[in-house]
């Protein structure tokens, strides 16, 4: 049975599941594959890990996808990546655990459209949540739908049981193992896309290759190693705050050769980055910390990574 655990962040609460199997890279000689991984690592190292205690509705995936975001209550990306893995998955998809009304030849994909149904809504193909007529879904009656009340769930009742449903639910789904592809792919996108001039300088001038358009299918071995390691770590770091990521980033693009680039990039993003990077003396649990302990874990993946992301920053 899943272990669903109520969890409370500011004004808001909900689930958390931790998820099941490990994250893997799915093309280890990919450089974005990489600095998918070691982002996971940060954000959600497991397949299947769903949170809903935040104000956002509801987040899964590698990078922790929102279903709305918490002040605007806009709709997140979350559905467009739950578009994609319904659409991966066969058409005989596991049933979902603990919920009666299934048999065991019911599918992901059949339940989610009989649930929306009753609400008169639809996951259209373009990731939104659309009632019948074609217009979105607001973002508040989506966080009821997943966290009742308005993002505030209580420990147990109707709201709990309802809440901990739809968090088993994403669990199942984000757990499948047809859609482990899917999410990367997803992560590598919205990676890519961030601070793009920036980085399109970084990788031209390491790789070569001026006409370079894109991090995307970007092979390991056309960089230096230290900057492979050094620009998985910024890409691990941008998903918590692209804007900070893309100051460091701006303040290390003309220090040359490969090694002391790599080293400097590093060094900005825990030391002069936000207050929760920084880095502390041992094994903290900022976001350097968490990500060198990731990094050092696998040294097949960021070679010399120990000495490119030491335990303390001089």
């Amino acid at each position: 049975m899943t272990n669903v655990l109520w969890r409370q962040y500011k004004e808001f609460s909900g689930c958390l599941i931790r998820g099941t199997d490990p994250i893997v890279p799915q093309d280890p000689t990919k450089h974005m594959s990489c600095a998918a991984w070691l982002t996971a690592e940060a954000e959600a190292p497991s397949y299947g890990f769903i949170q809903s205690y935040d104000g956002a509705g509801l987040s899964a995936g590698l990078l922790h996808n929102i279903l709305v975001f918490p002040r605007t209550l806009e709709q997140g990306d979350l559905g467009q990546l739950v578009r994609r893995i319904l659409d991966a998955l066969p058409l005989k998809a596991t049933a979902i655990e603990g919920v009666g009304v299934m048999n065991l030849e019911s599918s992901l994909k059949t339940w989610l459209a009989a649930d929306l149904s009753t609400r008169g809504w639809t996951l259209a193909q373009d990731g939104k949540f659309r009632a019948n007529a074609g217009k979105l879904v607001a973002g508040a009656d989506l966080r009821n739908w997943v966290a009742p009340p308005d993002g505030k769930v209580p420990q147990a009742g109707d709201n709990w049981n309802r809440a901990s449903l739809m968090a088993n639910w994403f669990h199942q789904l984000f757990a499948h193992p047809a859609g482990r592809k899917v999410q990367e792919d997803f992560a590598i996108e919205w990676l890519a896309k961030g601070n793009r001039t920036a980085e399109m300088d970084v990788y031209r001038a390491f790789t070569g290759h001026a006409d370079l358009d894109s991090a995307i299918g970007l092979p390991v071995a056309a960089l230096p190693p230290a900057v492979h390691v050094a620009m998985c770590v910024y890409h691990s770091f941008s998903v918590n705050s692209p804007k900070v990521a893309a100051d460091c980033l701006s303040r290390c693009l003309l220090t040359l050769p490969p090694a002391d680039f790599a080293k400097a990039l590093i060094r900005e993003l825990g030391i002069h980055g936000r207050d929760v990077w920084h880095d502390q003396p041992g094994d903290g649990n900022n976001r350097y910390d968490r990500t060198r302990v990731a990094l050092w874990g696998r040294a097949d993946l960021f070679p010399g990574g120990r000495d490119l992301m030491p335990r303390d920053l001089a």
